[in-house]
């Protein structure tokens, strides 16, 4: 299996999937009979045999993508823009008790 995810969200870009069903093949044991079908099936080697094979595969189409990006690029400037305001905050705090204390001298 495959598994493609967008590293910043984990939303699933594309995934992959195969499931392989088998059969066993095993040497056929049946007292007192002398049939020649099961003679040659007693000479069969144990075996697993595939049978169906099944893909599945998913993917989100290109558009989908450029929405999800477009989102993330949204998300990450506001997220920019709060911690701007944030440090200004506190540069701001810095200063006024900086001043205060300077003046109280």
């Amino acid at each position: 299996p495959h598994l493609y995810i967008e590293p910043n969200t984990g939303i699933t870009l594309q995934a992959e999937m195969q499931v392989l069903l088998l059969s066993e093949l095993r040497p056929i044991e049946v007292d007192g009979c002398e049939s020649v079908d099961f003679a040659v099936g007693q000479r069969l080697p144990r075996t697993l045999t595939p049978y169906v094979l099944v893909e599945r595969s998913t993917q989100l189409s290109q558009n989908q993508i450029n929405q999800i990006e477009s989102k993330l690029a949204q998300t990450k400037l506001l997220a920019e823009v709060v911690w701007a305001i944030a440090a200004a905050a506190g540069t701001g705090c810095l200063v006024v008790v900086g001043a205060i204390f300077y003046l109280r001298r």
